[in-house]
C-alpha cells in the first residue's frame, strides 16, 4: 500500500510538469538558459538535501531495534506528498519533457483541445 501512495505522487507530479511544459515552460527554458541552469541546481539541492536527511537519519537511528510503524493516515498522507515532491524536484523529468513535447508543437498553431 505505501508503494501505491507513493506512485500516487509521482503520478500527480508527472501530471504537474506536463501540463507546465505544454503551457509554456519548455519554450521559455529554451529561450532562456539561465532557468535551465536554476531548475537543475535547485534540484541537485533538492536531492542533497534528501542525501542528508537520510543520512543524519540513519546515523541516529543506526543502534536503535528496527520497530513496526503503524500505517495510519498521516504517514499514508506523507508518503504521497513524499512522492509527489520527489519527482516534482526532479530536474531531469522537466528537462526531458521540455525537450521531447517541444517538437510536437509548432509556433504558427493555434493550441486547441
Amino acid at each position: 500500500m505505501a508503494g501505491a501512495r507513493l506512485a500516487l505522487g509521482i503520478f500527480i507530479a508527472s501530471i504537474v510538469q506536463t501540463l507546465a511544459v505544454a503551457l509554456g515552460l519548455g519554450q521559455l527554458m529554451q529561450q532562456l538558459p539561465l532557468i535551465v541552469m536554476a531548475i537543475k541546481l535547485l534540484g541537485a539541492l533538492c536531492l542533497a538535501w534528501l542525501g542528508v536527511n537520510m543520512f543524519e537519519s540513519w546515523w541516529v537511528n543506526k543502534n536503535t531495534p528496527k520497530t513496526v510503524l503503524n500505517g495510519g493516515e498521516n504517514v499514508s498522507r506523507g508518503l504521497v506528498l513524499k512522492g509527489f515532491l520527489n519527482n516534482l524536484m526532479n530536474p531531469k523529468t522537466l528537462l526531458f519533457l521540455s525537450v521531447f513535447l517541444v517538437q510536437l508543437t509548432h509556433s504558427n498553431s493555434s493550441f486547441t483541445l
